[in-house]
């Protein structure tokens, strides 16, 4: 048939000569091109879409907007019912939350309500109208369909009959809104009884019977009026389509009647191309665009038959490129230029993908390891050894360098290598987190030093080192003479400022080779490696004794630190640097025992000492539940009256080898150990019992004075512990004095503050004792509760010798007395003494002068000997 493409299993030549068949000037279709052909078609389709169009758009137009008025009657009467709902719900439960949700709901039938009024206006407001209906819950995209719909429509009987409803309906949800407000404002002001609840309920349930009706009446009639105009335009519709495609087919029939054939024969050799079948040839006959569209169809598939390979190739690639890395994916061509790159790539390195495609690697990296890098590269092109977790600095874009991990392999085609793949992660982050618990694991966290775990590490490698080359190594042990004090006094972050400008200043005095480290607290060890006299080492410690022979001044004020300083040699005190620590700690506390601010060298006789203060310590430990302490009791005389009216409780120890002890050569170490706070606490209750069986004997004038350790201050609550050692020995509070140290006020802290105040509460005398050996101000003293200063003996036993000291003592009974304070000399030996100080209105003395410290029997005899008669019948 003239015109028809054949489908045929051999090749024919697809640009061969095409006649055209038929005498000149005769018009058939088949000889017409099919541009013409299809302008007929489409001039016929346009005639009937413009004439479908427009009846179908003013169809729509009608159907949206009764459904649109559908719709919104379902939200209007849902609207309403959650309005009822959450109306009645307020009612019972005065929930804010309750009043607004129904204030969210009586809005939709509200909206409906000002949109209707507005469109009954013969020139309404359009955006007031959606307004009110996208209030009423209607989709913006309906409002113009309702507006047209009801302006057009809404004399026809069923919108009329359909818009009094709603009219109806709106007069009632303006009732329930009025009596919402109603609610509201009574609820508001506190108004509601149960009898205008009901009311409300009873009002509320009114409206909502009058409303069902009127909505189910609005919705019927709408669907009843709906279903009428479905049908007619469904007619009319069918009408017109009917006429106008009856018109337009009949031409189209005739003109695709010649093309389908020949289309469907190209349409069956394209489906058996698509399926694989690549053989696949189209012969056409026709003199028209389908045979060049054949030839071209026919080009098409030898074209694609060669590009089908290299398609599957690409395919193949990628995978094996997703497959062979898992993080920021890469290929790299042989020449270092990027091929493919993720977004984590990007991410990365801060370039685009655009960016990144095309660019040789080494504009990633710092210059100084381009050549490692590319050296790295060779070698895995050369030897296609994959990379594994390569660790370098990468520089991003925005100058920015990140620790990268990458691993690379290399992919081959016909024994060529054609592309580097791999993946690659920052790294960055974790190396630093690394890096910091390393440093956390070797330095000292305030000072930076380097601490024990280090310091342990460098000894090792100095003794190494030493035993190889036959060098001298020496460990310098240095504690902090004054620190104790600056801690207590001032607190430890004063005390942390002042470790650091120390560990500062032992940097600067020893060498770059040598290594300063922190124990913890204020305990310092310096390694100094490969030294060859004692000399070297005596000049680093000379530096570092001058260093601290100057004041430090922090926060405005002044500290005179001093460090005494323990030394021990390798080979000559030790071998090994658990034995070199101990012997520089043991000369060090040699040091401070020969007072202070000093080096000392380690020597035999310091092993035996400390062995002697460890067997002190341990004994120390058991003293308590063995009960070797014993408290002795030191009268105190009034100047005024000549009385005993209190006794000073000092205790004793009787050491099973060395008998009894006085506490200075005990207490020290308990303060350095921490005992000394069981052992002050036995002391605080041990002498209340004593005082509470002599005020059952009689003597209930008497008081007794126990000295509080800051230590107690520190680990301690003081106050509770005092009221609970009241209550148990029935003792009035005002029988006992606590006596403080200088530096527990000198903290001045609010802890300290609130122990001394809760203390007063109680009723307890707060002494200060020795006063006038640390930093006395009478401007500390006004801050504090205190009641008695305690005169500190030095002034006492230099009264005859030091005429200044006269002054000093006259000044601080001034300033007690001045301050309504009682004032008592401690270490008063002579009559001398004892005279001076009644004439200088001392209130009370304490010393060998008037008794030494008695046990409890004895120093009860005593008081009752110079009472006298009465008292001493009872004793």
């Amino acid at each position: 048939m003239p015109g028809m493409i054949q489908e045929q299993a051999t090749h024919e030549p697809a640009d061969r000569p095409r006649a055209r068949a038929g005498a000149a000037g005769r018009l058939s279709l088949q000889n017409l091109s099919i541009t013409t052909k299809l302008s007929a078609i489409v001039v016929s389709l346009v005639l009937v879409t413009l004439g479908l169009l427009l009846t179908v758009v003013v169809t729509t137009n009608v159907t949206s907007g009764v459904r649109a008025y559908v719709g919104g009657e379902g939200l209007y009467s849902k609207g309403q019912k959650d309005a009822i709902f959450y109306l009645l719900r307020y009612l019972y439960s005065q929930s804010e939350r309750d009043y607004r949700e129904y204030l969210a709901a009586i809005a939709v039938p509200l909206g409906d309500h000002q949109a209707r009024v507005e469109l009954q206006k013969p020139r309404f407001d359009r955006e007031a109208v959606a307004r009110g209906f996208i209030q009423g819950g209607n989709a913006a995209a309906d409002v113009p369909d309702l507006i047209f719909v009801f302006r057009w429509f809404h004399d026809v009987s069923y919108m009329r009959t359909a818009i009094e409803a709603w009219r109806l309906a709106d007069v009632q949800v303006a009732a329930l809104s009025s009596c919402g407000d109603q609610m509201h404002r009574t609820i508001a002001a506190g108004q509601l009884t149960p009898a205008k609840a009901a009311e409300y309920e009873q009002q509320i349930s009114r409206i909502n019977e009058a409303i069902t009706p009127l909505e189910q009446q609005f919705s019927q009639v709408l669907g009843e009026g709906a279903r009428q105009i479905s049908r007619l335009l469904s007619g009319l519709i069918f009408l017109v389509a009917f006429v106008l495609l009856g018109g337009g087919l009949f031409v189209s029939w005739r003109i695709s009647r010649e093309l389908r054939i020949g289309i469907l024969n190209l349409r069956r050799a394209a489906k058996k191309v698509a399926a694989g079948d690549l053989d696949q040839r189209v012969e056409v006959r026709s003199h028209d665009e389908l045979g060049d569209l054949a030839a071209d169809f026919n080009d098409m598939i030898e074209h694609r038959k060669g590009t089908e390979a290299e398609l599957r190739e690409v395919v193949e690639f990628r995978e094996k490129i997703m497959q062979s890395a898992t993080n920021a994916i890469y290929a790299i061509a042989p020449d270092g230029t990027f091929l493919i790159v993720n977004r984590r790539v990007c991410t990365l390195t801060g370039y685009s993908e655009a960016e990144l495609v095309g660019m040789h690697f080494n504009s990633l990296f710092p210059t100084e390891r381009v050549e490692e890098l590319g050296r790295l590269f060779a070698d895995l092109i050369r030897t296609g050894i994959p990379i594994e977790n390569h660790e370098t600095p990468l520089l991003r874009k925005d100058r920015q360098l990140v620790l990268i991990s990458f691993s690379s392999a290399v992919i081959h085609k016909d024994k060529k290598v054609v592309a580097i793949v791999g993946a690659a992660e920052d790294i960055t982050e974790r190396k630093m987190h690394e890096a910091r618990l390393a440093h956390l694991a070797n330095y000292d966290s305030l000072t930076d030093l380097p601490n024990r775990n280090l310091l342990g590490d460098r000894i090792e490698q100095a003794l190494a080192r030493a035993r190889r080359t036959g060098h001298s190594l020496a460990l310098v042990y240095l504690d902090l003479d004054g620190f104790k004090f600056v801690n207590d006094s001032y607190g430890h972050t004063m005390g942390d400022s002042l470790l650091k400008i120390v560990a500062l200043m032992l940097e600067r005095e020893v060498r770059d080779d040598d290594t300063v480290a922190r124990l913890g607290g204020d305990e310092f060890v310096i390694l100094l490696d490969e030294v060859d006299s004692r000399r070297e080492v005596i000049e680093v410690t000379s530096r570092i004794l001058n260093a601290f022979s100057q004041p430090i001044s922090m926060a405005g004020h002044q500290f005179h630190v001093t460090a005494s300083i323990g030394v021990s040699l390798y080979p000559d005190d030790g071998k090994s640097q658990e034995a070199l620590l101990q012997y520089a700690d043991i000369a060090m506390y040699s040091a401070k025992n020969s007072g202070r601010n000093c080096v000392r060298f380690f020597d035999e006789e310091m092993a035996h000492k400390a062995e002697r203060r460890i067997e002190m310590e341990s004994a120390m430990h058991t003293a308590l539940v063995r009960g070797e302490f014993e408290l002795h009791y030191q009268p105190q005389v009034d100047l005024r009256t000549g009385r005993i009216d209190c006794t000073e409780a000092l205790i004793r120890w009787h050491h099973p080898s060395y008998g009894m002890m006085s506490p200075m050569h005990f207490v020290p170490l308990a303060e350095d150990t921490g005992l000394i706070v069981p052992i002050g606490e036995w002391v605080l209750r041990t002498a209340c019992r004593q005082l509470g069986a002599w005020h059952r004997q009689g003597h209930t004038h008497l008081s007794v004075a126990v000295n509080l350790s800051p230590r107690q201050f520190q680990q301690q609550d003081i106050p509770a512990l005092v009221g609970e050692v009241l209550a148990e020995t029935g003792l009035p509070a005002a029988a006992l004095h606590l006596e403080l140290t200088e530096s527990i006020l000198l903290r001045q802290s609010d802890a300290v503050m609130n122990a001394l105040r809760q203390l007063k509460t109680l009723g307890v005398m707060l002494a200060i004792d020795d006063f006038g050996t640390g930093y006395s101000s009478l401007g500390y003293l006004k801050r504090f509760p205190v009641d008695i200063i305690k005169i500190d003996q030095s002034f006492v036993l230099d009264l005859i010798a030091n005429p200044d000291v006269t002054f000093i003592i006259r000044a601080i009974i001034s300033m007690a007395r001045s301050l309504h304070m009682k004032t008592i000399a401690e270490g008063v030996e002579t009559l001398e003494q004892m005279e001076f100080l009644a004439d200088s209105g001392c209130d009370a003395i304490q010393g060998f002068y008037v008794s030494r410290a008695l046990p409890a029997d004895e120093c009860l005899k005593f008081i009752a000997q110079r009472t006298g008669g009465e008292a001493a019948d009872r004793a």
